[in-house]
């Protein structure tokens, strides 16, 4: 549980942080089950192929223990790379995956975390770019639990952007926005490691802690931000926030020594990203202070790269 604010963790025995899955399901449920973390509830031959009727969670188990998984975030979005979006993209159903598993994780000792990326953001705001096709003809399917939601085509209904356009809609009454607010967040404090998607710059870091930076996102997923808190949340999550900015990634030459007094400054020895596309899993920025890019291009909306994850 959070113990010192919104976001911050105490030292946990093993963390598996997953990178931007971009709707492909069937990528998490091999690193959930690669990892050792889930099985089949069932005596199914446990090498089989993972189909979509493995996506749902009552066929699996959590086997982790005290493990905390950290998703880094772009759950959503598995179009707009390529000509032709090649795969049935199960954005809403990664969420609601997850967000289940927490509750089994949590009888153990463990965790679920989802940290909020940009895509996440562009959706809220109505850009639409990387959004599958026919992804946006699905609609909505609500049951009478929090997380009783669905998004899927129905043959007795036409949905549109105007579907999606509700799906985002942010306030209570919004139907993943009350979600996201209580489950996901900005950015993720464990031990000594600090989890976000882009990167949390050295004077966004020394301005903010980590559980304010965590309440400015659920204020404005539920639309309550005061002027000056826009101002706020603005500086944290806009074009260098921490959903956005790429330069220990992009630039280390420039921008380590920046890192190292960012982390030094939260008590931390490392930081782990997404965003920024990579050829494989590497720590970067020498030293003791370094930081992990784990975004691999899992999904099939991309040319895939390795699919790998941090342990």
């Amino acid at each position: 549980m959070d113990n010192k604010g919104r976001g911050v963790f105490k030292k946990t025995r093993r963390i598996i942080a997953i990178g931007d899955l971009h709707g492909d399901m069937m990528q998490l449920l091999s690193i959930l089950k690669d990892s050792k973390l889930i099985k089949r509830k069932n005596n199914k031959d446990e090498d089989a192929c993972i189909t979509n009727n493995d996506c749902v969670i009552d066929q699996w188990i959590w086997i982790g223990g005290d493990t905390y998984v950290v998703q880094m975030g772009d759950i959503f979005d598995g179009g707009g790379r390529k000509e032709i979006d090649e795969f049935d993209d199960k954005e809403v159903e990664i969420l609601i995956f997850l967000m289940r598993l927490k509750k089994f994780a949590k009888n153990k000792g463990g965790d679920v975390l989802i940290i909020f990326g940009n895509h996440e953001y562009m959706n809220f705001n109505e850009n639409y770019g990387y959004v599958q096709k026919k992804t946006l003809s699905k609609c909505i399917i609500k049951g009478k639990k929090e997380l009783d939601v669905q998004y899927k085509h129905k043959k007795d209904e036409k949905c549109n952007k105007d579907t999606r356009k509700k799906l985002f809609r942010r306030g209570e009454d919004g139907v993943l926005a009350k979600i996201i607010s209580k489950y996901c967040y900005g950015i993720l404090q464990i031990g000594r490691t600090i989890f976000c998607h882009g990167g949390l710059k050295k004077e966004i870091g020394c301005k903010y802690s980590i559980n304010d930076m965590n309440l400015l996102l659920q204020k404005y997923l539920l639309n309550k931000l005061n002027p000056k808190e826009k101002k706020e949340f603005h500086e944290i999550y806009g074009t260098n926030g921490i959903i956005w900015f790429r330069g220990y990634v992009s630039d280390m030459k420039k921008n380590c020594n920046d890192l190292e007094e960012c982390l030094e400054q939260k008590g931390a020895e490392r930081m782990v990203v997404g965003h920024t596309v990579q050829n494989g899993i590497k720590a970067k920025c020498e030293g003791q202070k370094k930081i992990y890019p784990i975004d691999v291009g899992l999904s099939r909306a991309f040319s895939q790269r390795k699919a790998q994850y941090l342990e």
